[in-house]
């Protein structure tokens, strides 16, 4: 079976778990995978969801050298590992604490060994990912307060659009956004979200490789969506994106504000909410992904 086949069927695996715990909320999976969420901030979105639905009750996973250099453990004999994606090659194998033995653990050292900034919004995220908006053609605008109120509610934190007249894509924050802090961060990574989710239609950059200028897609057409839906996967990604640098995001009362109908969820695409929030991710860390 060819990658992309392979790659399909698990996007697909994604979604029917995803659907399949919201629709039965009762049984608590869903929200026990934001929380299990909560306890893997360091690794891949894509990959934390491959691993909840093969073992739900797994509390944190790490690869075997990942646990001798980090931790000082070894996995026990025979212990059964779990599949992953590893970036640039097929399938790693991880495993769940339970699965190792040696120096006694805390869930602080798991919790926070990684996290280099106690939390905080490092400046160089958001220089990144302007950075890295350049690179997709998106111009980032500040506008005036009597502009932006001409186009959007007074509401509204900031938008994403684009220009009928001539294709292109910007995002425009409010006004008093007018310095970066930890609550604009989280608008642009919503707004971002819209553009990486094909919320705006399909986009498309152009690079140049080995001096021939091609057209790369980077985001499918998805504007048949209804906007609830739109606003939905995209403060999911904000939210899974928040979680990563340790920063509280009170998502819930805006997800709930777009939760208007049971069969929202059906047009959710999870696996992909889930890649274009690691894909965020990497454009705060890299000046250029694409």
């Amino acid at each position: 079976m060819k990658d992309t086949q392979k790659q399909l069927q698990i996007y697909k695996s994604i979604d029917d778990f995803f659907l399949r715990s919201m629709s039965l909320k009762e049984d608590g999976s869903f929200a026990s995978f934001l929380k299990f969420l909560r306890n893997v901030p360091d690794h891949a979105p894509f990959n934390n969801m491959l691993v909840f639905i093969q073992s739900p009750d797994c509390h944190y996973y790490a690869s075997d050298s990942q646990w001798k250099k980090r931790f000082n453990r070894t996995i026990k004999h025979g212990a059964r590992p779990m599949v992953v994606l590893f970036p640039f090659g097929p399938v790693e194998f991880v495993y769940d604490i339970s699965r190792t033995e040696g120096e006694p653990i805390s869930d602080e050292k798991i919790l926070y060994w990684w996290r280099e900034n106690g939390g905080t919004l490092d400046n160089k995220i958001v220089e990144n990912t302007r950075c890295n908006l350049e690179k997709m053609e998106v111009d980032f605008k500040q506008v005036t307060i009597r502009e932006y109120l001409d186009k959007v509610r007074s509401g509204t934190a900031g938008y994403a659009q684009r220009n009928l007249e001539n294709d292109k894509m910007d995002i425009v924050l409010h006004p008093r956004y007018s310095v970066a802090d930890i609550e604009s961060y989280g608008v642009l990574c919503h707004e971002v979200a819209h553009i990486l989710l094909g919320h705006l239609g399909s986009k498309h950059i152009n690079k140049v490789i080995k001096g021939v200028i091609t057209s790369k897609e980077i985001a499918i057409d998805r504007a048949y969506l209804q906007k609830n839906v739109m606003e939905l996967e995209a403060e999911l990604v904000a939210w899974i994106i928040f979680n990563s640098l340790g920063i509280e995001k009170n998502s819930e009362p805006y997800i709930a504000s777009w939760m208007t109908a049971k069969n929202d969820i059906n047009d959710i695409d999870m696996s992909l909410v889930l890649r274009v929030a690691g894909k965020i991710q990497e454009m705060g860390r890299k000046k250029s992904v694409f």
